[in-house]
């Protein structure tokens, strides 16, 4: 497999991917919790809104914003699709990367505001557009194996495609501990008899820093030019 060059340039990228997709599943309910903080903001206004309303529960904030990922992800696959067929593979999954990227980068804005909840939703809309095109790394791998074919003259999907499901179990349990090790070492404050704790501005930096570091992933997209330059 690591004779196969696209299938080299492939392997950075995933393993970036599966990080930044293990560290952001870990941070978003802190970023709801000690960021956004909705409870907060309800205390705070004038006149207090009860804490028992819809609007003050972190959870149903993380809720909501998850449910709009998902729709958003279903929404915009047919729309990958069409783009896949007109543009190619390589350049639609190249396109989908950096929509991704730029989209996560977004939640670094996250304030403790009433406005700041509606972005948040609005957050989780935009970044779920691009997770529609997911299906493109598969294509890609597809490719890579056709490729592989006529390098070697022998098919070998069984193996590429082990690799590729063995890489997200190897490198979600390490990615997922990081961005919680980090905190800790920033003075994160424990909740003390289940009341959450205000938490230092280095500690909030930190989870808006970590939950936007999707853009670390472009990194990777270097790797393709060797792919790039074989389907061209």
């Amino acid at each position: 497999m690591l004779q196969n060059r696209p299938f080299r340039a492939m392997v950075i990228p995933w393993v970036l991917d599966q990080t930044i997709v293990a560290m952001l599943s870990s941070l978003l309910p802190f970023y709801v919790q000690y960021v956004i903080s909705p409870e907060e903001i309800c205390e705070d206004s004038d006149p207090p809104i009860p804490i028992t309303s819809m609007r003050c529960s972190s959870r149903m904030l993380l809720g909501i914003g998850l449910v709009c990922m998902l729709l958003a992800a279903i929404g915009s696959m047919p729309l990958w699709q069409k783009a896949a067929m007109g543009f190619g593979d390589y350049r639609t999954w190249l396109a989908f990367n950096f929509l991704n990227a730029i989209t996560t980068i977004l939640f670094i804005l996250g304030r403790s505001s009433t406005v700041a909840i509606v972005l948040t939703i609005l957050f989780a809309i935009l970044n779920g557009a691009p997770i529609g095109a997911s299906f493109l790394t598969d294509n890609i791998l597809g490719l890579v194996i056709d490729y592989d074919e006529l390098r070697t003259g022998t098919r070998s999907e069984a193996t590429f495609t082990m690799f590729a499901s063995f890489i997200p179990k190897v490198v979600s349990v390490p990615a997922s501990a990081f961005p919680l090790t980090l905190l800790a070492l920033m003075g994160f404050r424990d909740p003390v008899q289940g009341e959450l704790q205000t938490q230092t501005d280095a500690v909030q930096w930190g989870i808006r820093t970590l939950g936007g570091a999707r853009w670390a992933r472009a990194v990777g997209w270097r790797g393709y030019g060797s792919y790039g330059s074989l389907v061209e």
